[in-house]
């Protein structure tokens, strides 16, 4: 490793974001050092990883996470430590201050406001309060509130969790009967599919099923002051229903856009965040449904489209100013071949619509580089020992 160039730490080598990230660096010629829970995490055989380190894994092991993490920190001596998942987030902010001494850190929020934009229940309180569009929602505190409840919806509705990641534990319900059900099945799930997404079963909230695009709004921020932006349309996500997006498209929407802008003032935000919206085909309005206080999987098509979310964070870090950026390219496309879309084709009940749609490629890119192909290998051979898709 070049001790003469710039260097930055990344966490959560097992994800498609540290991946991108890892290579947006190398391209820029900054050593680039990954962390992960896997030996199979995908950035750890990048071609421009320079050094890579395992820490522990699970949510109830945060303290144990830290203390490997700093010590790799003192041995590598990073100018910037950068996580990208809620775990990682956590970690650094409940320790921010054992770490400063020895690396900078990429601006991030107070640890409360974190933890509200985590939560479902405190983002649609929010928006209620301050008269932001956003789908009927209800909260029921036990189940006598669920069965007064049950017979005054309209049904489907939807079951969400009030923490949850990559639309993990949402239920679509089609009766009073369903809803119980699937009401009960949440609240005593207690494992989750990946150890590092956060997870909470208790008290789940009950919304409105509205049919519509997927919208979503990224930002960077500096106590509530906008420096970036970039918005994107989803037009897959795997699982099919509430996945995660595997293909989305740059776009714009005023709307959602002011939305997202008033809400970041009102948080006082600092640092990277990403808000959800429907546009509801009744009215075409954009109602929020989720917030993101971390980087996002489709953090790779805002690199490609001129908003380099990633180096403006490291950029700060180090103490340089950053330039605000509000111009990107729209219409761009980007998609995640290995294996969202393998897997969405196969759960897929058009086949030959979405073959077409595979088929076609113009303002089209994919995560695949045939230049830094090991991450791929792994990515596969992950796939295959743990029989799901790596996310």
């Amino acid at each position: 490793m070049d001790m003469n160039k710039r260097s930055v730490m990344i966490l959560d080598g097992n994800t498609r974001e540290a991946l991108a990230i890892a290579r947006s660096f190398g391209r820029k010629k900054i050593n680039v050092i990954i962390g992960g829970y896997s030996r199979l995490s995908r950035a750890f055989y990048s071609k421009y990883c320079k050094a890579y380190f395992l820490y522990p894994e699970g949510n109830d092991l945060t303290r144990d996470t830290h203390k490997t993490i700093l010590h790799y920190v003192k041995k590598f001596k990073p100018d910037v430590l950068m996580p990208i998942l809620n775990k990682t987030f956590s970690v650094l902010l409940q320790h921010k201050e054992e770490y400063i001494p020895h690396t900078n850190l990429i601006p991030l929020p107070d640890d409360e406001t974190f933890r509200l934009m985590e939560d479902k229940t405190q983002l649609l309180k929010l928006a209620l309060k301050n008269n932001i569009p956003s789908p009927q929602t209800f909260y029921p505190k036990n189940l006598d509130d669920l069965k007064f409840l049950s017979q005054k919806l309209s049904y489907p509705i939807l079951i969400k969790p009030r923490i949850s990641a990559g639309g993990f534990g949402i239920r679509m319900v089609f009766s009073s009967q369903d809803l119980w059900e699937k009401y009960i099945e949440l609240v005593n799930m207690k494992r989750i599919s990946f150890p590092d997404s956060p997870f909470d079963s208790s008290f789940p909230i009950i919304q409105e099923h509205l049919s519509g695009d997927l919208i979503n709004f990224y930002a960077y921020s500096e106590k509530g002051a906008v420096k970036a932006f970039f918005m994107t349309k989803t037009l897959r996500g795997y699982p099919l229903m509430f996945g995660p997006g595997i293909a989305a498209v740059s776009v714009r929407n005023e709307f959602a856009k002011e939305i997202s802008l008033k809400i970041i003032k009102l948080l006082n935000w600092n640092g990277i965040i990403g808000f959800q919206y429907i546009l509801d085909k009744r009215d075409g309005t954009p109602k929020i449904i989720d917030s993101n206080p971390r980087f996002w999987g489709t953090v790779e098509n805002a690199i490609l489209s001129g908003v380099d979310f990633p180096y403006m964070l490291f950029q700060k870090a180090i103490g340089k100013e950053v330039t605000c950026c509000f111009d990107y390219k729209e219409g761009r496309e980007f998609r995640w071949v290995l294996f969202g879309e393998l897997f969405y084709l196969l759960q897929s009940k058009n086949k030959i619509k979405t073959i077409a749609d595979y088929l076609s490629f113009r303002k089209t890119h994919c995560e695949i580089s045939l230049t830094d192909i090991k991450p791929h290998i792994i990515h596969t051979f992950s796939l295959l020992r743990n029989k799901r898709e790596v996310r």
